[in-house]
C-alpha cells in the first residue's frame, strides 16, 4: 500500500490521448476530468460559479451574439446582437426604451443570423465600430445610457481603387446635389449602388493672387491636399487666410504681419476639402508690387459622390458628398474600395491614434489606415499624419482576418500572421512602414483576443488556439499551441470566444457541440488550465452555450462572464442571456452562506422575511429545480405557474437548475518494489480530500462510477438550528473502490454549494506484475 499526494491541478484537463503519458511534464498537476470546476493559479480548482438569469433573448428559435460595450471601468454594456436588432443589458438588468417604459430598448441593424459571430468590433469612448466583409461598416453611439444610434459610417473620404486608365469617361450632370452620372462604356453594375466613387478634373490654374496695395480680399479656391503660401515685395500690413466650407462663412485659418522687413513663405495640407482665400488687413504701405500667391500643389480637383441608384451600365444616379469641379466628361476617376461589389472591412482595429481597417473580398490583404485622429477620413498623401494603404507582401492571397494593436500592429490572415510597424521606433506612416511575416498558422474569421502583452487567435480549421507573444531571442512574434495537451476541449470547433481579465486571467470559448471551455491562462507562471463547463437538467443532453463574452464589473467583483443558453424549457426551446455571479469568490471568502450561489438560469431573492410560495420563476416552468435557503439546501422543487413551494419558510434563496462539477486527477502510477505500477490492478481504498471553504461533497473511483460515497460536512459541535459552516480541513473518506486499470479518483459536487479541492492524498494498492 501507498499513499500518493496529488497537489496541483492548475494544468486543467489533458487529452485523454495522454492518459498514459507520465513523463510529460505537465502530467502530474493535470486532470483526466474537470467538469465546471475552475483552475486556480494557486494550484487547486475551484467549482464554477452558477448562472444567473438575466432575461430572454428576443428570438427563441434564432442565435444571437453577444459585445461587450465598455466606456470605463464603471461604465459598460453588453450588447445582444441578433438577426437585425441590437438590444442593450447592464449588469443591473436589460436596458429600457425611455419612450416606452417596461419594453426593452431596440434598435434596428442589417446583420443576419449566420454572420453574428463574424461581427468585428472597434472601441473609442463613446463609439463603437463594427466590421464585417458583407455589409458597410457601422457605427454605434451611445448618446445617453438608454439612447443609442447605429448607422452606416458616412466617410469623410473614403479609400479607393486606382484611377481609371482606360479611355471610358464618366460626365456628371451638375457639380452639387442629386446628379446623374454617364459613363462612355459600361461601367456600373447594381452592386455599386451605396459606393463612393471619386470624379476628378485638373484646374486650369491651381493658385490665387492678391495684390498687397491696400485692404481687401481675394477669390476663392477649394483645396484638398497640399498648398503653399508665398508673398513678395517690401509690405506693412497683416496678410489672413481664411478658410470656408461652404464658401460662405469664413474664419482666419492663418495669420501673417510684416513690417516692411518680412515675407512668407508656409505650406499645409488639407485632410478634407474647404475654401481658401487670402485678406489684407490694417494695410500702410507697399512697395515694389507687393503681393501674396496661395497655390495648390496639386494641380486637380477631386470631387466624391456616392451612387443611390442604377439605370443601366452607363448610367446611375448619385449624390456628391464634396462638390466637382466641372461638369465636362473626365477620364479622371476612381472606384471606391469598399462597396458591395468589392466587398467591405473585414476587420478593424485603432492603432497609433488611426483607424486601420483591412481585408475586402477584392483586395484580400490591403489594410488601410486613416488620417491621424480623423477616423472616417481616409485621404491619402505623403505627409505623416495622412491616410495610407499597403498591401501584405504574400506569395498568396490569403484575406486578412483580424487586427490587434500592440507596440506593432499585428495582422492574421487565412494562411499566415504579419507584423507591421515603421523601419524605426516612430509611427507607421505613408512613407515608413515594414510588413514582415511571422508565422503560417492561418487564422479563423474571428477577433483576436488581446491577452498582456501578446495575443490569441483561433487557427484557420477553428480547433487549435494559438498563442502569439514577442520573442526578444527571435527579434519576432512567436506562436504557441495552448490545445496541444488538450485538443479535445474544443471538438466540434469554436463558436465564439472572450477574455475575463479579473481575478484569475481566463479565456472563454463556446464549441459548436454547446460546450463552453475555459483557459486559465498565465503565462508568466507557466499555467494553462483547461476545464469544461455544461448546463442543463440532463446530462446526457446538456443544454448548449451558443456566445460568451465578458466585461468589466462591479469595482468589489470579478469582471462579468456572460453567455447565451439555449436550453429546452417545458418542451420548448428558450435562448436565455445569463450571467456568471461576479460575487462568488467574495461570497465564499466571507462564508455568507445567505447569499451562495451555485445553480443555472438561477435567481436571487430576498423575500424581506420568512416566506414558502415563491413565484417569478416562469423561466423555469416545468423544471426540476434546486433550492439552497438561508444556507440550507432544500428538497428540490418543480416549477408549476411560475412557482414553487418550499419544504421549510426562508428570507434568503437561491433556485435554479443543479449541475454536476468534478475533478478527477490523471491516473496515479508510482514506483514499489516489484517496480512501476503501470499495467498492474490499482485500488484506491481511501481519500483525504484537502478543502477550502466548501460544504457537502461526494468521493468515488471514477466519473462513471454507480458508488458515490458522501462527505457529511456537518459535526456533533455545529449547532442544530443553522446549516454547517463552510470546511477548510482535510476530510477523510473510506472508498468502496474496486480493483482498476488504473488508479482514478474523482470528487464530485452536485448540491448548490462551493466547492474548492487544493489538494487529494490517495493510499492506493497494487498488485500483479
Amino acid at each position: 500500500m501507498s499513499s500518493r499526494v496529488v497537489t496541483s491541478f492548475n494544468a486543467g484537463e489533458i487529452s485523454p490521448l495522454l492518459i498514459d503519458r507520465v513523463d510529460v511534464e505537465k502530467y502530474a498537476s493535470g486532470c483526466l476530468r474537470l467538469k465546471n470546476m475552475l483552475v486556480m493559479n494557486y494550484g487547486g480548482v475551484r467549482r464554477r460559479p452558477g448562472l444567473e438569469y438575466m432575461g430572454a433573448a428576443k428570438h427563441a428559435d434564432k442565435e444571437c451574439a453577444l459585445v461587450e460595450f465598455e466606456f470605463s471601468t464603471d461604465t459598460s454594456f453588453m450588447i445582444e446582437m441578433g438577426e437585425e436588432y441590437f438590444r442593450f443589458w447592464t449588469s443591473a438588468g436589460q436596458v429600457e426604451d425611455p419612450g416606452s417604459p417596461g419594453d426593452p430598448l431596440e434598435l434596428a441593424s442589417p446583420y443576419q443570423e449566420e454572420h453574428l459571430f463574424e461581427i468585428q468590433v472597434a472601441g473609442a469612448n463613446d463609439v463603437l465600430y463594427l466590421f464585417h466583409g458583407s455589409y458597410p461598416t457601422q457605427k454605434l453611439t451611445r448618446v445617453a445610457d438608454d439612447d443609442w444610434t447605429i448607422e452606416e459610417v458616412a466617410w469623410n473620404w473614403p479609400a479607393f481603387l486606382a484611377e481609371n486608365l482606360a479611355a471610358t469617361t464618366i460626365t456628371p450632370s451638375a457639380t452639387t446635389g442629386s446628379i446623374t452620372l454617364t459613363a462612355s462604356a459600361a461601367t456600373f453594375e447594381s452592386s455599386h449602388v451605396g459606393s463612393y466613387w471619386r470624379i476628378s478634373h485638373s484646374r486650369p490654374t491651381g493658385y490665387i493672387n492678391l495684390a498687397i496695395s491696400g485692404n481687401g480680399t481675394s477669390s476663392a479656391i477649394k483645396v484638398l491636399g497640399n498648398w503653399t503660401l508665398n508673398t513678395y515685395g517690401t509690405w506693412l500690413a497683416d496678410l489672413q487666410i481664411e478658410q470656408s466650407y461652404d464658401n460662405s462663412t469664413w474664419t482666419t485659418k492663418r495669420a501673417y504681419h510684416s513690417e516692411s522687413d518680412r515675407n512668407i513663405s508656409d505650406t499645409a495640407s488639407e485632410n478634407e476639402e474647404i475654401w481658401l482665400r487670402l485678406k489684407v488687413a490694417n494695410w500702410v504701405s507697399g512697395a515694389s508690387s507687393p503681393h501674396a500667391r496661395l497655390e495648390v500643389t496639386d494641380a486637380t480637383h477631386r470631387g466624391l459622390v456616392k451612387i443611390t441608384g442604377y439605370t443601366s451600365t452607363t448610367v446611375v444616379s448619385a449624390t456628391v458628398v464634396t462638390a466637382l469641379f466641372a461638369t465636362s466628361a473626365t477620364v479622371q476617376w476612381s472606384e471606391g474600395a469598399w462597396s458591395a461589389k468589392r466587398g467591405y472591412p473585414r476587420t478593424g482595429v485603432f492603432h497609433e491614434q488611426r483607424l486601420v481597417v483591412g481585408g475586402t473580398d477584392h483586395q484580400r490583404n490591403t489594410f488601410w489606415g486613416s488620417v491621424i485622429g480623423d477616423f472616417e477620413n481616409f485621404l491619402e498623401g505623403v505627409n505623416d499624419d495622412a491616410s495610407f494603404s499597403y498591401a501584405l507582401g504574400s506569395n498568396n492571397s490569403n484575406i486578412i482576418q483580424w487586427m490587434s494593436s500592440h507596440s506593432d500592429l499585428l495582422i492574421g490572415t487565412s494562411g499566415d500572421e504579419w507584423r507591421v510597424a515603421s523601419s524605426s521606433e516612430s509611427p507607421i506612416t505613408p512613407t515608413d512602414v515594414r510588413c514582415r511575416k511571422q508565422s503560417a498558422y492561418g487564422s479563423d474569421y474571428r477577433q483576436a483576443l488581446s491577452v498582456d502583452d501578446g495575443l490569441v487567435f483561433i487557427e484557420r480549421k477553428g480547433r487549435t488556439i494559438q498563442e502569439f507573444t514577442y520573442s526578444f531571442e527571435q527579434d519576432g512574434y512567436v506562436g504557441a499551441d495552448l490545445t496541444l495537451l488538450a485538443e479535445h476541449v474544443t471538438y466540434g470547433g469554436i463558436k465564439d470566444c472572450a477574455f475575463q481579465q479579473q481575478y484569475d486571467a481566463t479565456l472563454w470559448f463556446t464549441t459548436n457541440e454547446g460546450a463552453l471551455a475555459s483557459l486559465v491562462y498565465d503565462r508568466k507562471q507557466n499555467i494553462a488550465g483547461w476545464s469544461e463547463l455544461l448546463t442543463g437538467q440532463d446530462n446526457e443532453t446538456p443544454d448548449s452555450f451558443e456566445a460568451v463574452a465578458a466585461k468589466y464589473g462591479p469595482s468589489t467583483a470579478s469582471d462579468e462572464v456572460w453567455v447565451v443558453v439555449r436550453r429546452t424549457i417545458d418542451g420548448s426551446v428558450v435562448r436565455y442571456i445569463e450571467r456568471m455571479d461576479p460575487t462568488w469568490r467574495e461570497t465564499q471568502d466571507a462564508e455568507d452562506q445567505n447569499d451562495l450561489f451555485y445553480v443555472d438560469s438561477g435567481v436571487k431573492f430576498d423575500m424581506g422575511s420568512l416566506q414558502t410560495v415563491i413565484d417569478d420563476l416562469d423561466h423555469l416552468e416545468g423544471c426540476t429545480v434546486q433550492i439552497l435557503g438561508d444556507g440550507s439546501v432544500q428538497p428540490t422543487r418543480v416549477v408549476t405557474g411560475g412557482e414553487i413551494t418550499l419544504q421549510t419558510a426562508a428570507r434568503y434563496l437561491s433556485i435554479g437548475l443543479g449541475y454536476e462539477s468534478i475533478v478527477s486527477p490523471m491516473p496515479q502510477f508510482f514506483e514499489t518494489q516489484q517496480g512501476n505500477t503501470a499495467g498492474r490492478k490499482m485500488q484506491v481504498s481511501k481519500v483525504k480530500v484537502s478543502v477550502y471553504l466548501s460544504r457537502g461533497f461526494f468521493v468515488a473511483s471514477d466519473e462513471a462510477s454507480a458508488n458515490w460515497f458522501e462527505y457529511f460536512s456537518r459535526r456533533t459541535s455545529d449547532p442544530t438550528n443553522a446549516p454547517p459552516p463552510l470546511r477548510s480541513d482535510q476530510c477523510e473518506i473510506v472508498v468502496g473502490a474496486g480493483w482498476q486499470e488504473r488508479g482514478t479518483i474523482a470528487v464530485r459536487q452536485t448540491y448548490p454549494l462551493p466547492l474548492t479541492v487544493l489538494a487529494l492524498v490517495l493510499l492506493v494498492d497494487a498488485y500483479g506484475k
